[in-house]
C-alpha cells in the first residue's frame, strides 16, 4: 500500500467517528419508537371501511428490529475498521510517531501545532510523520 492510500485511510478516521455518532443516534431513536409501541394502545373503531384499524403492531416492530440489526451491522463494520487502524498505529512502537499520527489524523492538527504540542521542531515532526507512514501496516 502506498503512502497516499495510507493517508486516505487515516483521514477517514474522523468520518468514521462522525458516522458512529449518527448511527448510535439512529439506533437510539429506533429503540425509543419500538419500546414506545409495546405499551398499551387504545383501539378505535369506525364505520369507514378499514377505518380505525391500526397497522399490525408485530409487523411494525419486526421492521424496526430489522432496521436495528442493519444499523448494528454497520456499527460493527466501522468499529472493525477503527480497531484495525488503531492497532496498526500502536504497532509503530515509537511514542513520538504514534502521537504525531494521532494528532495529525485523529485531531486534524497541522504540523506546526503538532510540533508545539509535543515540543519537537516542525521539520522533525514532518520527518517522523513520513517515516511513520512508511512503517505503518494498514
Amino acid at each position: 500500500m502506498n503512502i497516499e492510500e495510507k493517508k486516505k485511510i487515516l483521514r477517514s478516521y474522523s468520518y468514521y467517528q462522525e458516522e458512529l455518532e449518527r448511527l448510535y443516534y439512529q439506533l437510539n431513536e429506533i429503540r425509543i419508537k419500538c419500546y414506545g409501541k409495546v405499551g398499551v394502545q387504545a383501539i378505535t373503531y369506525s364505520d369507514m371501511p378499514k377505518g380505525g384499524t391500526s397497522p399490525d403492531m408485530a409487523d411494525e416492530i419486526a421492521n424496526m428490529v430489522d432496521l436495528e440489526r442493519g444499523i448494528i451491522k454497520r456499527i460493527l463494520k466501522i468499529h472493525s475498521k477503527i480497531n484495525k487502524t488503531d492497532k496498526a498505529i500502536e504497532d509503530l512502537n515509537d511514542i513520538d510517531m504514534i502521537r504525531i499520527i494521532k494528532l495529525r489524523y485523529y485531531n486534524r492538527y497541522s504540523f506546526k501545532n503538532i510540533s508545539k504540542k509535543i515540543h519537537l521542531g516542525k521539520t522533525t515532526v514532518q520527518d517522523k510523520h513520513k517515516i511513520a507512514l512508511e512503517l505503518l501496516k494498514l
